[in-house]
């Protein structure tokens, strides 16, 4: 309880570095009381690295994890790790404890056991991350290789970063400091692969409704489609489907032709736009377009419910002169 109090007192008086050095000291059983001291062993060359060196991720599908590893060490009892950078446009570090107030990420527990944790915040507008723990009596020190924090980073856009250590302290259960060498380690994200490679996508107005058409070269990774609409170039106003438009060639190399007749309250003389949006199996939308059309509205006029066209209604004034000319030729046969 001492221990404690004395911790507290110096966290709020003293600056974050020398209240976390005072916690590992006040946490350290003193040298010798623990089987496992590092007493005629010899030094490893000790490396501060991520597991893996490079990690990839894509952007708003797969996440980039990275472990905070230790390799070769003799004897270890408390880790103080900081990155002083990692690139806050490209990544940002997801909360693991959603409820805080801060950011948190992952203690692991497989290599140094974290019985007391001092830090393990990130700020994802400086780019910076502390993790700080140390072991506790009767816990023995850890020798070899192996991660003792783990970061989830989440994609915002494609690009690449190096990742690189600030400062570092690792120490024995006496309270040595072990010497290290830091690896920086290289985060990319990707963007997701294209759900479909189109060949064509247009709109063509007919005499009743607007025929949208488009044909894919592929379908590897899609899921379906969705059909906008709009009446300016700057963006759709509605969705012409109800369901997505199922791929008919889900997961294929090849392709496959769609048609969609457009009849969903059109106004005559009105250019209409079109957009395309496939969706991935993993949730991904591309949107493709837009295509316009000029929508004149319905060409053929009604007379007695017969339909005819413009060009018919020329040749009708001559259907009545020949329809004429045959009936004065009937009554001109009887009067012989």
């Amino acid at each position: 309880m001492l221990k404690q109090a004395t911790f507290e007192r110096a966290r709020q008086v003293l600056p974050p570095c020398v209240a976390i050095v005072l916690a590992l000291a006040l946490l350290l059983p003193a040298a010798g009381a623990q089987a496992g001291s590092t007493a005629g062993k010899p030094e490893l060359a000790t490396v501060v690295r991520c597991n893996p060196t490079t990690a990839i991720g894509v952007v708003g599908v797969t996440n980039a994890v990275v472990d905070m590893y230790i390799e070769d060490v003799v004897g270890l009892y408390g880790a103080d790790l900081q990155i002083s950078y990692f690139n806050t446009t490209i990544a940002q570090v997801v909360d693991q404890v959603p409820a805080t107030t801060s950011i948190q990420i992952e203690p692991l527990s497989d290599f140094l056991q974290p019985d007391f944790i001092v830090r393990r915040v990130a700020d994802n507008m400086a780019g910076t991350i502390h993790y700080a723990a140390t072991q506790t009596d009767p816990t023995l020190p850890v020798d070899g290789s192996g991660p003792v924090a783990r970061i989830t980073f989440q994609g915002l856009q494609a690009g690449t970063f190096t990742m690189t250590w600030g400062p570092i302290e690792l120490s024995t259960i006496d309270g040595r400091i072990i010497p290290f060498t830091a690896q920086p380690c290289t985060i990319t994200f990707i963007d997701p692969p294209l759900a479909i490679t189109l060949a064509s996508f247009e709109a063509s107005a007919q005499a009743d409704h607007v025929l949208v058409a488009w044909e894919t070269v592929s379908e590897s990774g899609n899921r379906g489609f969705n059909l906008h609409r709009g009446t300016s170039p700057a963006g759709p106003d509605q969705q012409l489907n109800a369901t997505l438009i199922p791929s008919q060639s889900q997961g294929s190399s090849s392709g496959f032709v769609y048609t969609w007749e457009d009849r969903t309250d059109l106004v005559p003389d009105t250019v209409y736009y079109y957009w395309l949006e496939d969706v991935s199996l993993a949730g991904v939308t591309t949107r493709h377009g837009p295509v316009s059309v000029d929508y004149a509205g319905p060409t053929a006029v009604a007379l007695n419910g017969v339909s005819a066209n413009p060009a018919a209604g020329m040749a009708l004034p001559w259907l009545w002169v020949i329809v004429i000319a045959g009936a004065a030729l009937g009554v001109s046969r009887m009067r012989r």
